[in-house]
């Protein structure tokens, strides 16, 4: 399932009072804006209160074509502040995962799902991504 500008900005305004948490597949550098972005005039960052999990830490050092095991997978998102499911409303939040273009995105869905964090109901991704949101005046 993909989702729109509209329904990410409707995310960002709500805070932590939000049914969905936002997490950048984007490298660390990119996302806090001190490595430049491979599109020209993009400026850099993060959509506000987004979460990063760089999509290459998910994969097998040995073999970039892989993924981790899945139990480091699952370890590098609750790392990064994903919370596993339990009964409480903050942990139970959807996930919106974003990248640069909408693509590596992906890699971070499938290994959200894969690990166990999520099914599949709970992860969606915002194909506008990092080009739409820091294009824009948000």
């Amino acid at each position: 399932v993909v989702v729109d500008m509209d329904q990410v900005l409707n995310i960002v305004n709500q805070k932590d009072a939000a049914d969905a948490v936002i997490v950048d597949a984007r490298s660390a550098g990119r996302f806090v804006g001190t490595a430049p972005e491979p599109r020209p005039g993009l400026r850099g960052g993060h959509i506000p209160n987004s979460l990063n999990v760089p999509f290459t830490d998910l994969l097998d050092p040995n073999d970039k074509t892989k993924f981790r095991p899945m139990t480091e997978v699952k370890d590098i998102f609750i790392k990064a502040g994903i919370s596993p499911i339990s009964g409480d409303d903050t942990s139970c939040r959807k996930i919106v995962c974003s990248c640069g273009s909408g693509v590596t995105a992906a890699a971070l869905a499938v290994g959200l799902e894969e690990c166990g964090l999520r099914s599949k109901e709970d992860i969606t991704i915002f194909d506008g991504s990092w080009i739409e949101w820091g294009s824009s005046d948000s």
